[in-house]
């Protein structure tokens, strides 16, 4: 499926329960689901034309919100290891809703960020937090 982003030339192989993508982030072979093909890109953007490095990026990592068990996307630290931006991935065949704003704000919670990204690699929207402490709509393109 061609996306909103950069293309590129993920490591695909078939595997036994279906194909596999290799991660460059956590260094694992992962299966291909549609919502796997937009998170694959999403890092290949922040890696080859933002720059990021790997190091900074972490993947779809457990957290805990009102006792709660919760596995973010993508989130991405700054040089000094603080949290900068949460990225909420949805598959390609998924409209971008109210329920991922609110999905995304609740990691926020627990990880508190200024930038925030939610994307379906067809439609994407960045929101960055205000003086006031809110989150605005900053635009429908991937920035920070």
């Amino acid at each position: 499926m061609h996306l909103n982003l950069p293309a590129f030339k993920p490591l695909i192989k078939e595997g036994a329960k279906g194909p596999l993508i290799f991660d460059p982030v956590r260094m694992k072979w992962v299966n291909l689901s549609n919502e796997e093909w937009v998170r694959q890109h999403l890092l290949n953007y922040l890696i080859v034309e933002l720059k990021i490095s790997k190091n900074h990026i972490a993947v779809e990592r457990l957290i805990e919100f009102n006792a709660r068990k919760k596995r973010f996307d993508i989130c991405v630290f700054n040089t000094e290891a603080k949290p900068l931006l949460l990225i909420e991935c949805k598959a390609f065949d998924v409209a971008l809703k109210q329920e991922s704003i609110e999905q995304i704000l609740t990691y926020h919670q627990s990880i508190p960020v200024s930038n925030l990204w939610i994307s379906n690699g067809l439609k994407h929207f960045s929101f960055q937090l205000n003086q006031t402490g809110e989150f605005e709509f900053k635009s429908e393109d991937l920035i920070l």
